[in-house]
């Protein structure tokens, strides 16, 4: 029972968390989230929770290994969903190769 209510208190304070932040930035910027982001963000959300439930592990490689693979799959998710515009998907590219360009351009010791 305790750590049920335990994992039960710290989503409602990450929630609230999350919601503070909503609030500040609207408050700061009035810029607030579009009910089509809010409804893509509560979905993937949900897949990944079911993900992560549905999917046992034990040790902390296997939980590393875990945790790394639903976390690449939420940004593919709102890619999926379409919820980046070109411009952004624009840019991103641009950091990638500006990355890769480093890389290839570095001194070898």
């Amino acid at each position: 029972m305790f750590p049920l209510f335990a994992s039960l208190v710290s989503s409602l304070v990450g929630g609230m968390g999350a919601l503070a932040a909503v609030i500040a930035v609207y408050g700061v910027w009035g810029v607030g989230v579009p009910i089509a982001t809010f409804v893509r963000t509560l979905l993937i959300s949900a897949i990944a929770f079911a993900l992560a439930a549905a999917w046992p592990v034990s040790g902390f490689f296997f939980l590393a290994a875990k945790l790394s693979a639903i976390g690449l799959l939420v940004p593919f998710g709102f890619f999926v969903l379409g919820e980046f515009n070109a411009a952004e998907l624009c840019a991103a590219r641009a950091v990638f190769r500006r990355q890769i360009a480093l890389a290839q351009n570095r001194p070898s010791l």
